[in-house]
């Protein structure tokens, strides 16, 4: 399932702003742009108006969800964000497709690049994407970031390599889904490797490669990765994981260092979920889920998010 949309934000309420109500709390509040359904309003006129208002240079944060009744493409809008980018000298969080199921599948959302919005705002320390399709990542230098998540059905391995040659001192938060071949997924458990072993991102804290069809592989490969030893919390949640990967993760000597293993929706056997809370660790293995039988032997096992 697509998560809910946001409440709250850097401490902010978050709500989607209708022009009806006057004009933005922009110093108090995040807001959301997307589709006016009511009053049949699409986000470009939206975001016209908003970036039009008295004090929205005091903004902290913003949201763009969709953009219109029929369309899940919103490479304008972003463009006319960063177009205007003087007018958000204090942008400090942007969630780039804030949609849920009512509003489009999450294979359907299209992005675009992201290093213009990188270069537009060198304040933004909270960068959430979801929707990989077309999304692009060149290789980047950004100073403020500290928490980056992109959320996908199934994402282009290319954008991995372009994360991993961009400069981010700052950021401890790093979410990933990647989802599955069927969406866009093109790599395999090797291309996440050089997160695990040559992490290039020195405050890092949080780590998720998540939502995979190959959870499996990536947890036996994590289980003995250098980027333990400075982590807090590994999330290989949403994937497949079967016993072999939970197996490896149970028996490493790093994981036991992680203050928290996040390994929600999973297929692992009813055994080792029981070995997992025996354990010391302070782990999720909630959402323990069966695979589907296509007959003649063969088992599918499915993401949390996929379509």
């Amino acid at each position: 399932m697509i998560p809910d949309k946001l409440t709250n934000w850097l401490g902010y309420p978050v709500e989607p702003w209708i022009p009806s109500k006057g004009l933005p709390d922009y110093k108090n509040k995040i807001y959301r742009l997307e589709y006016d359904w009511d009053n049949e309003i699409p986000l470009h006129e939206l975001m016209e108006a908003f970036f039009a208002g008295e004090g929205v240079e005091e903004t902290p944060g913003l949201s763009l969800g969709n953009p219109y009744d029929t369309a899940e493409d919103f490479g304008s809008e972003v463009a006319f964000l960063v177009e205007n980018k003087d007018k958000l000298p204090k942008l400090r969080a942007l969630f780039l497709g804030e949609m849920d199921q009512e509003d489009s599948e999450i294979s359907w959302i299209e992005n675009g690049a992201v290093g213009p919005v990188l270069n537009a705002f060198p304040g933004l320390e909270d960068l959430r994407i979801r929707g990989g399709n077309g999304l692009t990542w060149e290789p980047s230098r950004h100073i403020c970031i500290k928490k980056l998540i992109i959320e996908t059905g199934g994402l282009s391995k290319s954008v991995l390599e372009g994360i991993l040659e961009s400069v981010m001192p700052e950021l401890e938060h790093l979410e990933i889904w990647l989802g599955t071949e069927e969406y866009g997924w093109d790599g395999n458990a090797m291309s996440v490797k050089p997160f695990l072993y040559d992490n290039p991102f020195p405050k890092l804290k949080y780590l998720g490669l998540k939502n995979c069809d190959h959870q499996n592989d990536i947890a036996r490969i994590a289980s003995d990765a250098p980027v333990l030893d400075q982590l807090e919390v590994l999330d290989l949640s949403c994937g497949t994981l079967q016993d072999s990967g939970g197996e490896a993760l149970l028996g490493s000597e790093r994981v036991k260092q992680l203050q928290k293993v996040d390994l929600h929706h999973h297929f692992m056997s009813d055994e080792l979920v029981a070995q997992f809370e025996a354990s010391d660790l302070n782990v999720d293995v909630s959402g323990q889920e069966e695979a589907d039988d296509w007959g003649n032997g063969e088992m599918f096992y499915y993401t949390a998010v996929s379509e």
